[in-house]
């Protein structure tokens, strides 16, 4: 029977402790298994006195650059596990000030653009979105990242 009243206290299994052994294993069993679970060797950058010369054998072999995931090539996509092409096909409204002089210029250059086919016009948000892609590209550029 379920007691849904207000206030009620749930009820609660007992906790498993981590650090508790069973029965048959003592605590030189139990440091046993971490010393055996240890890493043998630990690369220089994690020493906490890193030696100066690397071991003869981790000197002879090539120096091998893992490949970048697509998480550390495109940090700004790492909330999302959408492809660059949905990306670009999902929007998002916002709202943002911009000065007159910025809207006029887009004006005239929307009046100067070649209407598309069918005599449709050039969208005011096509040209932002257009330019802001080409602005985000160059900068992301200079921060040392690569665009799709």
């Amino acid at each position: 029977m379920v007691n849904n009243e207000k206030g009620s206290v749930l009820p609660r299994r007992p906790r498993e402790s981590v650090n508790t052994l069973s029965g048959s294993e003592d605590k030189q069993e139990l440091q046993k298994k971490i010393v055996e679970s240890a890493p043998l060797q630990t690369s220089p950058a994690q020493q906490t006195n890193p030696v100066n010369e690397p071991p003869a054998d981790v000197a002879a072999t090539p120096v091998v650059v893992p490949e970048k995931s697509d998480k550390e090539k495109y940090p700004w996509r790492a909330d999302t596990d959408m492809s660059a092409a949905d990306l670009m096909v999902v929007k998002k409204k916002k709202s943002y000030d911009i000065p007159y002089e910025l809207v006029l210029r887009l004006d005239f250059i929307r009046g100067k653009k070649k209407p598309k086919a069918l005599g449709e016009k050039v969208k005011e948000i096509q040209l932002l979105t257009e330019y802001l892609d080409k602005a985000t590209r160059a900068e992301l550029k200079k921060l040392g990242y690569e665009v799709d």
